[in-house]
């Protein structure tokens, strides 16, 4: 069978081709990088607050059927003098609201004074509200079920009152 004797299999064809090269040139926006900010939390029952090193909120294109959306993605990255880190990885970010366990990507936070807890799939649980989101500012809050992990399976702290904030 040739494109030939089926005229509507070759215009299917031109199509496909165009509408792929369309999508494979489609390159994601730039995303709204952060550098200023802190998260504060009780770590075990101590309060820690860290500065934000890095963050960014990221636009993914994508389309469902004919119609182009994106997907927003939120990564903060905070890092203390004593060591103290968090990271906090947010998908499917679509304005301020909660976001559950389907929604983190990642979560976990180490500390000089408690070691480490890591949300894990599967163990323990956490909830993140954004009051503000957007290029130039995240605020949010959180909370974790004490089922946090330490990162080689024993059991980790609990993370509570987190308050967190991100700046460009």
């Amino acid at each position: 069978m040739s494109c030939s004797r089926k005229p509507g299999l070759a215009a299917a064809l031109v199509v496909v081709v165009a509408s792929w090269g369309a999508l494979a040139s489609a390159e994601p926006a730039k995303p709204n990088q952060f550098t200023k900010g802190s998260i504060e939390f009780k770590h075990g029952g101590k309060s820690i607050r860290v500065p934000l090193q890095k963050g960014r909120l990221e636009a993914v294109p994508v389309t469902f059927g004919k119609k182009a959306s994106e997907i927003k993605n939120l990564t903060l990255l905070y890092v203390g003098e004593d060591m103290d880190k968090v990271s906090l990885h947010l998908v499917n970010v679509s304005g301020p609201k909660k976001y559950g366990k389907k929604n983190v990507g990642g979560f976990w936070v180490q500390t000089a004074s408690g070691g480490r807890s890591v949300l894990k799939s599967g163990k323990g649980d956490c909830t993140f509200s954004l009051n503000r989101v957007g290029k130039d500012r995240v605020e949010g809050t959180g909370f974790c079920t004490p089922l946090l992990e330490d990162g080689r399976g024993g059991k980790g702290l609990p993370v509570t009152g987190v308050k967190f904030t991100a700046t460009p």
